[in-house]
């Protein structure tokens, strides 16, 4: 059991892009409901995070894109940036701060990119 798992966040992962996108069109087949967002690292293998940011944004049953990425703060945010993520994460950073970060976005706030690096 995950952390997300314990407060009540259902997850789904993939080990690269290919496999992410692959998903949402099988999802989208079954006419079942997408996801409410997700979690994107920048250095995920075999992926560029910006282009498969803008795809998991523009498919059909889409969702919004938080980026994490150990990486330096620069990096992190400047992908973010460049993919349309609504929010960027350093790691590693707390259940309570991703929480946070989803609950502004779900309440319509707008969430500054900047200021949700590593907590």
């Amino acid at each position: 059991m995950s952390l997300c798992d314990l407060h009540g966040i259902e997850t789904s992962w993939t080990i690269d892009g290919s496999s992410a996108l692959q998903a949402l069109d099988s999802i989208q087949r079954l006419g079942e409901r997408g996801f409410d967002f997700a979690l994107l690292d920048v250095n995920l293998p075999r992926t560029d995070a910006v282009e498969l940011c803008h795809e998991l944004r523009e498919h059909p049953i889409g969702c919004p894109v938080v980026m994490i990425s150990a990486a330096s703060e620069q990096v992190l945010m400047e992908s973010a940036e460049r993919g349309g993520a609504i929010a960027a994460l350093r790691k590693p950073f707390s259940v309570q701060h991703l929480l946070e970060t989803l609950e502004h976005y779900a309440a319509g706030e707008r969430i500054n990119r900047s200021s949700a690096a590593r907590r």
